[in-house]
This record gives structure tokens, C-alpha cells and sequence, in this order.
């Protein structure tokens, strides 16, 4: 399994070693069993206790791990030479906590592929290259981390065997070692560049956790480079418009469907129904007779902030609203909007708002379901919020400040919303309120108190929908997919990368 190296000058210490280490390399193939209806793991743990990585002089990945095995179990003893390489070179640490899942996935996998055990859909390799997954799974609630939570369920609802890295060159690592397993690698967009712009001029900087690799510098397969990762398997995790594949929109994974008006990202979307369907439905007589203004930061409610969308009227529009009924006593109450920002009691610019102060996930859910609607105020963009409000049976109003002021109800010209992802989504469900009308925002409250909604996902928004479109980015031909968008893309011109 070892390569002597090319030299005139090996000195006596390093032959010894060399010959130790093939001593060991045979210990360990014979303590594999022969037959392929028993795995001799105990055996297999044993000898590797001595050799943790198959690797060539120089620090290169040995030329038999960048090619198929010759059969499964040849296979299987490729992921655990991979699973004690990753342990050694890539050990945790605070900062890349989910490392040892990595270990027992792949002692999981090499059982399956060596007994033809395999679920279906196991010998799928996903790569999650993005630090939002590891977040998701201690349960961080910012967007990018509740989309990632759904796109580990439904990945794991296929059986894919998830594997989490947190740099261009560990992620390389796991690729080189089974690359024909590896069905894709999703890269938070700055490890891409950074696997992207490695080579020999540029190293130190793009991939510094990479001194395992001594030799030819790289990470994306080009020429040169043929061992690295394809383009065509490499998806961005971006929660924004933009592209940022080399190969264009269709490899730049969405939560929303921005080709709404055009030309957008391959729409991945994420479903919370997992989540908010444990979480309590109040029925209208059971609610407080309040509404929920969204916004996590105070700056968001500053009236002299441009994308703060009710400055001037929101006070105004509290308290044209019609007293209630208190769910608690009976007695008649005020209306009243609540904020959940920074310090409780802060009075938020004096706009009539009672703010609770900032909660954790669990109880904020708990209030945002007794209350009688969501209120965007501009920022945050795109959160998963308002979907959070729908399934709890809250109805949300979308701040627009983009329209036709000849035609408020022009869908077509709706544009830059806090929340451009529900503006297919009606009344009563959805109120959109253009920017500082006073009138329209009162009359928006008011409905949405008196119309009172149940539990609503949207149809694109569901379990079943979501995974369906991760069925279709696991199974598609990309390949073919990236021929083509080469194509059209450079029409032509060089590229610097190959497929």
C-alpha cells in the first residue's frame, strides 16, 4: 500500500520505518476476515491502533484511495482507514463539535457496505460543508440554521449518510478517500472559494488546516488537479439572490423561490411543520387581544432607520384599534402590540408598544401563538418567522415598500418586502401593507383580529414538498446538467476547472 519514493539517498532510519510500516499495513489486511458474511471488527480495531493513516510520502492521499476499490469489502476498509485519517488529522474541538459523528457514520457505513446491509439510500454521501449544520443540531434558531435542521431531516429521511465538515481541505479529505460515494458537497460559500482558489501559488491563505498535503497543491478538480472535487458536485448554501457556483444559479441552493420574478436559485426551501405542529395551537377565544411586532434588533424600530416601514403611524394604528376581551378574567382591554427586543420595559421610540424583551425560542413560539397577528416592521429579510406565525394560526402583515401607488393590489409590482417568499400568499392569511400608510395598516390589524385563522403551511412548505425537491437534488443528473450550463454560461471560453 506504500509508494517508495524516488530517491538515491533514503537513509537507513527512514527504510526502517518504511519497512515497519509495511509490516503493519499486512498486519492489518490479514486481520480482515475472508469471507463477505463476517466482519472481524474487533480485530480490524486492533491493528489499526498502530497505523491511523494510509498515506504516501510527501503527505499525499495514496493513489488506491483516489479509485474504486475492487470490491465491497476492499471498500469498507477504505471509510475506516478514512473514519482513524479523520480522527488523527481532524480530532474535535469546541469549534467542531460534530466531528465524532463523522466516526460513528462511517463505522456505520463500512458495516453496511462490507455485510450488504445497506438501507437504501445509505451508500449516498452528502457532504455538509457549512457550519449552519453543525449549529442546527444544538438547535440555533437563525435562519440559515432552522434551513439546514430541515435539510438534515429530510436528507435523513432518505438514509443519505450526512457527513460534517468545517473547512475546504477536511471536506477534500473525506472526497479523496470515496469519491464515487459522494453524491454532492454542500459549501457554505466562503469554504468553497477557499477549496476553489487552492493551488500551489495559493495555499497558506485557502485551505491553512491542509498540511496533510504536502505535494501538489489543490482542492477542486482541474487540470493538474484531477483528484479534486468536481464543480458539478459542489452546491452553495446561500440564503440570498445571488450565484455563487461557477456553474450558475442551479448549484446555488435557496430557501425561498426567488425565480419568482425570473431567473433564481435551485429552490430548496425548508419546512418548520416538524417543529411548530408540537407546539400549541390556541383558539381565538384562548388569545390575548394583541398583536406581535417582529423585528430582534431596537435599530429596527427606529423611526429614523430608512427600512424601518412604519415610522409616524404605528402608534396611531394601536390605538384606533377596538378594545377586547381579556382570555384570563373576562374583563375589557386595550389593544396592545408586544415586542420581544433587548432589554424588557425599553419603550422602543414611544410608538405604543410594550416590549417583553428579547426570549428564547420555546417561549417567544409561546407567545407569538396567543397572539392575534404578526407585524413585519422591515428587517429581519426573509425569516423564517412569518412561516413560524402560519403554522400556529397567527396571520402575518408584510411590510411592501416597493408597489404601485396607482394599484396597491398589483401583485406584479410588489417587490422588496420584508418577506418576499409570502407574497403569493392571500388574505386572510397574509396582509401586505404598503410602507407608512397609516390607513391601510389600521385596516390590516383590524382584520386580521376579526378574521381569526387555523394552522396553515403553505403547500410549498410542507414535509412532503420539501423532500421532494432533496429526492431531486440527490438523484438528478448534474453531470449532464453541468455540461450543458458550461455551454451556456462561457459560451465557449476557457474555464478553470473540469467536470
Amino acid at each position: 500500500m506504500f509508494k517508495l519514493p524516488i530517491s538515491s539517498h533514503l537513509g537507513s532510519r527512514r527504510l526502517v520505518s518504511l519497512i515497519s510500516a509495511i509490516a503493519l499495513v499486512t498486519i492489518l489486511l490479514n486481520a480482515l476476515p475472508r469471507d463477505e458474511s463476517s466482519t472481524n471488527w474487533a480485530a480490524w480495531e486492533q491493528a489499526h491502533e498502530h497505523t491511523k493513516a494510509i498515506k504516501e510520502w510527501g503527505g499525499n492521499l495514496a493513489p488506491q484511495w483516489l479509485r474504486p476499490g475492487p470490491n465491497r469489502k476492499v471498500e469498507a476498509r477504505r471509510i475506516l482507514d478514512l473514519k482513524y485519517m479523520l480522527e488523527e488529522t481532524y480530532p474535535t474541538n469546541p469549534w467542531a463539535d460534530a466531528r465524532p459523528l463523522n466516526w460513528d457514520t462511517l463505522e456505520e457505513l463500512a458495516e453496511c457496505i462490507a455485510t450488504k446491509s445497506c438501507r437504501p439510500g445509505q451508500e449516498k454521501v452528502v457532504l455538509l460543508a457549512s457550519s449552519h449544520f453543525s449549529l442546527a443540531l444544538k438547535g440555533w434558531t437563525a435562519g440559515e440554521d432552522i434551513w439546514a435542521a430541515s435539510t438534515i431531516e429530510a436528507f435523513t429521511s432518505l438514509n443519505a449518510t450526512l457527513l460534517y465538515t468545517y473547512s475546504a481541505m477536511d471536506t477534500l479529505l473525506i472526497y479523496q478517500a470515496i469519491p464515487d460515494l459522494v453524491k454532492m458537497v454542500i459549501w457554505e460559500g466562503s469554504l468553497y472559494e477557499n477549496c476553489y482558489k487552492r493551488n500551489d501559488e495559493n495555499h497558506l491563505e485557502q485551505g491553512a488546516d491542509g498540511g496533510w498535503q504536502t505535494g501538489k497543491k489543490g482542492c477542486i478538480k482541474r487540470t493538474g488537479f484531477e483528484d479534486g472535487i468536481p464543480v458539478w458536485k459542489s452546491f452553495i448554501f446561500h440564503y440570498w439572490r445571488d450565484a455563487l457556483s461557477h456553474l450558475g444559479h442551479n448549484w446555488t441552493l435557496a430557501p425561498e423561490n426567488y425565480a419568482r420574478g425570473g431567473i433564481g436559485n435551485y429552490y430548496l426551501g425548508y419546512s418548520i411543520e416538524t417543529y411548530c405542529t408540537k407546539m400549541k395551537y390556541y383558539p381565538a377565544d384562548q388569545r390575548e387581544h394583541r398583536g406581535l411586532a417582529y423585528g430582534k434588533r431596537k435599530m429596527y424600530f427606529d423611526p429614523t432607520n430608512g427600512e424601518y416601514r412604519w415610522a409616524g403611524v404605528l402608534g396611531p394604528a394601536i390605538v384606533a384599534q377596538a378594545p377586547g376581551i381579556d382570555p384570563k378574567n373576562g374583563r375589557q382591554v386595550p389593544f396592545e402590540v408586544i415586542a420581544t427586543v433587548d432589554a424588557p420595559g425599553d419603550d422602543l421610540f414611544q410608538q405604543n408598544l410594550t416590549n417583553l424583551g428579547v426570549m428564547y425560542r420555546d417561549p417567544w413560539t409561546e407567545n407569538l401563538a396567543k397572539s392575534k397577528f404578526m407585524l413585519g416592521v422591515g428587517k429581519p429579510k426573509d425569516s423564517p418567522s412569518p412561516y413560524d406565525a402560519l403554522c400556529l394560526g397567527v396571520p402575518f402583515i408584510n411590510p411592501l415598500a416597493n408597489y404601485n401607488p396607482d394599484n396597491v393590489t398589483d401583485r406584479s409590482a410588489w417587490w422588496d418586502s420584508q418577506h418576499d417568499g409570502v407574497l403569493d400568499i392571500p388574505e386572510p392569511y397574509v396582509y401586505h401593507v404598503p410602507a407608512r400608510d397609516q390607513a391601510r395598516l389600521t385596516e390590516a390589524m383590524a382584520k386580521a383580529i376579526e378574521n381569526p385563522i387555523e394552522r396553515y403551511i403553505p403547500e410549498d412548505r410542507t414535509k412532503e414538498a420539501v423532500l421532494a425537491r432533496h429526492v431531486f437534488l440527490l438523484n438528478n443528473d448534474w453531470l449532464a446538467a453541468a455540461e450543458i450550463a458550461i455551454v451556456e454560461k462561457y459560451q465557449g471560453a476557457e474555464v478553470d476547472f473540469l467536470l
